[in-house]
């Protein structure tokens, strides 16, 4: 099945912008929203980007090099589809897409591969007639998605949905879930205090969005409810060692345990990790001291993770504490070894109980014992479930179509007294809401097993859930921020219209207008409850 290809050059009336060229692009026609993002920047005067944001600093997200002095005498900011060329099997939905887009008087030649110059207006009038500013690309498609449309625009009511794409015969693609994201907002520190981050709540019956601060999540509960969250605690799970012969330096990440001192790990660099190589650990600290514990390379798997048989000490997980880091994830830059005290408390729950993650479950890290105490005031009952996250949360899906990704396997599990009050709510109808994806993945790996209930349950789960997914359990989520190309994203992208395609474009087009409302991303970021 091949796919719309065409060019796309952007011709906003800006000198510094007009040798702008990019590349021909091979891509969906809904998955237009992406490269727009992309090209938007440049036709946008500078003072309508957002604070420490300019243009000539974000051309990676088409993959381009842009450089563009941005000249704020900009008079209108149009699109235009100079080469229509389009190679694809989707007929008149395709056709009906162009004709929104590129020609808004409707009118579209017999000959597609013509080109046509009629532009798409965005929505800016000359400044003299009234405009203060462009608008930024979010603002555009939420508009578009969210029907808060103050601008006079060349757009049909949704230009997401203006394409019923066919799955059956169309994968969906792994490319349609890149967002443009600032790196500025990227969290590298949490909040002030836990429950001080932002809300963003999306009504997805409604599609409509609300800006709120977490506190206000008590807002949104009814009597009877069921709030289950993840108890799993992260561990120092980051260890540092040195090759016994060349002296050259390691990093371990615990992954799984198969028995006491014999656990399967992600090592760097492995090209210097043979079976057979040994490895003294150090402590954590400046000095680098080497400790009584040492490993041996066993094997290293398909995953390409490392076995590693530690000896020196009856149970590594008994001094874990002592020589372990617990491991920040790698959009979190830190200077100097180990963990600040901030990181130390912030990057774990309140709730926390079980040890187990290399991740934290971050939708938790909002909770304050004071908030929680008030939940169960309001008549809410809280429930736990323990799933141990992995270091594969981190990971971006590799494969073309998601039909082709292989989940990672997390552990967990689901105790009696949270199989009795979700089954509960679900026979009296009260609703279940899920705090985080892992609490989602648990709740939902078990019903599919169990005719869409639960029952106490211990195991391991590889479920990937993406659109279109029904769910069986889950009737509100509460969720942070997540990667671009993510499993998390993905998932999400699911719940937004469960059953449906659809909930890419509500999701893409929330997160813009997180990025205009300058929401911070990930795990120290603000967070998403979805209705």
């Amino acid at each position: 099945m091949s796919h719309a290809s065409f060019s796309l050059p952007v011709r906003p009336r800006v000198s510094n912008c007009a040798d702008l060229k990019p590349e021909p692009l091979n891509l969906k026609p809904y998955a237009l929203a992406s490269l727009c993002q992309s090209w938007f920047l440049c036709a946008n005067q500078s003072k309508s980007i957002p604070p420490r944001q300019n243009a000539h600093q974000k051309p990676a997200e088409a993959g381009q090099k842009m450089k563009s002095s941005l000249d704020s005498s900009c008079e209108r900011t149009v699109f235009r589809a100079e080469t229509f060329n389009l190679e694809t099997t989707r007929g008149p939905e395709t056709i009906n897409f162009w004709r929104s887009l590129t020609n808004p008087t409707g009118q579209i030649p017999a000959d597609t591969s013509q080109k046509m110059n009629s532009p798409v207006d965005l929505g800016c009038e000359a400044p003299a007639k009234g405009c203060e500013s462009p608008l930024s690309y979010s603002k555009v498609i939420h508009n578009l998605r969210f029907g808060l449309n103050p601008m006079k625009s060349a757009f049909p009511p949704s230009l997401l949905e203006s394409v019923n794409v066919n799955y059956e015969t169309t994968p969906m693609r792994t490319a349609d879930f890149q967002f443009h994201l600032p790196p500025e907002l990227i969290a590298q520190h949490p909040a002030a205090r836990r429950d001080e981050s932002r809300l963003m709540v999306l009504h997805r019956n409604e599609n409509r969005l609300e800006h709120k601060r977490f506190p206000d999540f008590l807002d949104f509960l009814r009597p009877g409810d069921v709030l289950v969250l993840n108890d799993s605690r992260v561990i120092p799970a980051r260890l540092r060692g040195i090759n016994a012969k060349t002296g050259g330096k390691f990093e371990i990440l615990l992954v799984n345990e198969n028995a006491p001192n014999d656990w399967w790990t992600m090592l760097r660099p492995g090209k210097n990790a043979r079976p057979g190589t040994k490895i003294f650990i150090q402590k954590p600290n400046a000095s680098h001291e080497k400790t009584a514990l040492s490993a041996i390379v066993q094997e290293k798997n398909s995953e390409g993770q490392y076995r590693l048989q530690f000896t020196g000490n009856t149970d590594l997980k008994n001094i874990l504490d002592e020589i372990g880091e617990v491991p920040l994830p790698p959009y979190i830059e830190r200077k100097d070894l180990g963990l600040s005290p901030e990181d130390k408390e912030r990057y774990q729950t309140v709730f926390a109980k079980s040890n187990g993650s290399v991740a934290a479950p971050t939708a938790g890290l909002h909770f304050t014992d004071g908030l929680l105490d008030k939940i169960r005031a309001a008549g809410v009952k809280i429930c736990f479930v323990t799933l141990h996250v992995g270091p594969g949360t981190f990971l971006p899906v590799k494969a073309e179509n998601l039909s082709e990704h292989k989940m990672h396997e997390e552990r967990f599990v689901l105790g009696a007294e949270t199989v009795r009050a979700v089954n509960d709510a679900i026979n009296s109808g009260a609703r279940v809401i899920a705090a985080g994806t892992t609490t989602v993945r648990v709740l939902e790996t078990v019903a599919a097993q169990n005719a869409g209930k639960l029952n106490i349950h211990e195991g391991s789960t590889n479920i990937f859930i993406f659109p279109p997914h029904r769910f069986q359990i889950v009737d509100a989520l509460l969720t942070n921020f997540h990667l671009p190309y993510s499993t998390l994203l993905m998932l999400i992208s699911a719940f937004a219209a469960p059953g449906e395609v659809r909930g890419r474009e509500t999701i893409l087009s929330a997160y813009a207008e997180a990025v205009r409302e300058r929401y911070r991303f990930f795990s120290y970021g603000d967070a998403m409850l979805i209705l």
